[in-house]
């Protein structure tokens, strides 16, 4: 393959799978590969399509298509195997997502320049009428998942994407096909059309990506699919809709409460109503039976609590109303400290030993604490902060990570949250920070068990009161520790704390947030 990479543009040779034995041995040896080594290689013969121009039109689309469903079972493997290697190693993390996001940008990119070649009206081009929405449909699919690749990563997203997903609806719609049902691949159940493919994409950036941790996101995403018929395209503001996307202008889709500057025969507009009702009747009947309906596809994910908080998260962004911050935000121009190991926070709010730290305002120092950052908050609310990052390292950041938080010029440390994420060209992320403690305290605690499940008696964590709810109590201490259910105890300032357990709020590879009912005991 690769000698024939270097001889493109040379015209010494044809393309390896215009030959029908050659095409037949590659295509059968990518079937039974590896999954990780054909993903890379069919990735890489995409990348090659568009400058074979030696190819014909058609032997060019057949070649396309072939790649493309060849790789299918090979990428649904890949891509589950992702969460658990995140967990094992960061190198082999970056490459898995360098393979799936890279494969889908490959396609996407081969699609598009097919779709020029018609557009341009290279020889055969006529033939391709009964192809037109198919065409569309894989286009579409490949930048959708490309796209949500990238939201894996938080961004960032370029003008480039937006653009990709508007000409490739455009090439469907000029030719009448942009709701002519095609099934996407063979042996897969359902149709779909360009108008719902492009949907699913617009839809993914509508429901707030930048809040949802990977797993969220793939449940997101099989939400959607699963209401994508229930949403439409139009090119006239309707009475119920919410949200407006130019084909051409290289941005992502916005609320009807951001109009618009000027309205060109570029703009698409859609509603969440239908869609949000499904949403929330699918909550409600997950809040009663405590169950996932059978017929819905989650991607493999067996708690409906996870689930349930994805279509809450779905039912405030489909609302016909954006949702309404719980606190005005204030603009500002502040320094906070960072500390994100959990060992380090443990130290740092142990009762009348939590040093102050002094750090670098450039970035952030690493020693006894672990790496100590540097963030610049722009704006404060009741409830947490927005901040902007430069960071050189950012690999432990992401939706859902506990972090212990000092503002400049005090001692004291508060518990935090990310919940927003999204990273922009240049290096910088934007951050949204949920405070859940202005006082978290480090403590030994005892579960009625007898001991932890490490096999210890005692557990150290940090111990704060609920800020939401009065007479309850939130501990945080290390994953895979508890056994749910259990009683709890500690003793803080002479008193005993007797936890009765309510449920886990959080949890992440490194700790549990668990939130009980507290009794004290004199």
């Amino acid at each position: 393959m690769f000698k024939w990479i270097g001889n493109l543009g040379g015209g010494a040779s044809s393309h390896p799978l215009a030959n029908p034995k050659e095409q037949a041995r590659i295509i059968g040896e990518l079937r039974t590969a590896d999954s990780t080594k054909a993903v890379e290689e069919i990735g890489t013969w995409a990348e090659t399509m568009p400058a074979a121009d030696e190819l014909k039109l058609q032997e060019r689309f057949d070649i396309l298509k072939l790649l493309d469903e060849t790789v299918q079972p090979h990428r649904v493997k890949t891509a589950r195997e992702y969460a658990t290697i995140a967990r094992q190693s960061k190198f082999r993390e970056q490459k898995t997502w360098s393979l799936n996001h890279d494969l889908w940008a490959h396609l996407a990119g081969a699609y598009l320049d097919l779709m020029r070649r018609v557009d341009t009206n290279e020889k055969g081009a006529e033939a391709f009428k009964p192809h037109i929405a198919l065409i569309s449909v894989r286009c579409l699919r490949a930048q959708s998942q490309a796209l949500k690749w990238l939201y894996i990563r938080y961004g960032p997203i370029n003008a480039e994407t937006w653009q990709g997903l508007g000409s490739a609806f455009q090439f469907a719609e000029k030719r009448k096909a942009g709701r002519t049902s095609v099934a996407a691949y063979p042996n897969v159940v359902g149709e779909t059309t360009p108008e719902q493919e492009l949907l699913r994409a617009l839809l993914l950036s509508a429901s707030a990506p930048d809040g949802l941790t990977p797993g969220e996101l793939e449940v997101c995403e099989r939400m959607i699919a699963h209401f994508s018929k229930a949403f439409e395209l139009s090119v006239a503001q309707q009475k119920d809709s919410t949200y407006w996307f130019d084909l051409a202008a290289g941005k992502p889709p916005a609320r009807l409460a951001a109009p618009p500057t000027s309205i060109t025969p570029d703009l698409r507009l859609f509603s969440c109503a239908q869609g949000h009702a499904g949403v929330q009747a699918l909550t409600g009947r997950i809040a009663q039976t405590r169950e996932i309906p059978r017929e819905l596809d989650v991607g493999g994910q067996s708690d409906p609590t996870v689930v349930g908080e994805v279509l809450h998260h779905l039912e405030m962004m489909w609302a016909p109303q954006p949702p309404i911050r719980k606190s005005p935000r204030m603009r500002l121009q502040t320094r906070v400290s960072v500390v994100h190991r959990f060992e380090s926070m443990l130290d740092l709010c142990t009762p009348d030993a939590a040093p102050k730290v002094d750090i670098d305002l450039d970035f952030g120092v690493t020693g006894v604490f672990g790496t100590v950052e540097s963030w610049v908050v722009e704006n404060v609310s009741q409830g947490g902060f927005g901040a902007t990052i430069q960071q050189k390292d950012s690999d432990w950041l992401k939706v859902g990570r506990l972090i212990l938080v000092q503002a400049e010029g005090k001692s004291s440390w508060e518990l935090a949250m990310v919940r927003r994420l999204a990273r922009e060209a240049g290096g910088n992320s934007s951050v949204g920070v949920q405070v859940i403690s202005r006082s978290p305290v480090t403590a030994a605690f005892t579960t009625q068990g007898g001991a932890w499940n490490n096999g210890q008696a005692q557990l150290s964590g940090l111990f704060m009161r609920d800020q939401a709810e009065p007479g309850a109590a939130l501990i945080a201490i290390p994953d895979a520790m508890y056994n749910p259910g259990e009683q709890v105890r500690t003793a803080l300032d002479g008193k005993v704390h007797v936890l009765f357990p309510i449920g886990t709020l959080e949890r992440d590879s490194d700790f549990e947030l668990i939130k009980f009912r507290d009794m004290v005991q004199e």
